[in-house]
């Protein structure tokens, strides 16, 4: 089975449940990755938005 490769964007989509956030919720179920770059831009995200 081929895993998927998320970027911030889709991540942050979710997150904030805007459109297209089911498709990333259901590749999160499947098993994912993400690089590194990606999650800490994610993180600085949340953090900035408090």
């Amino acid at each position: 089975m081929n895993k998927s490769v998320l970027d911030a964007s889709a991540f942050l989509a979710y997150l904030r449940d805007e459109p297209g956030a089911e498709i990333v919720e259901n590749t999160l179920i499947n098993g994912c990755y993400i690089s590194i770059i990606n999650w800490v831009e994610v993180l600085s995200k949340i953090v900035d938005l408090g």
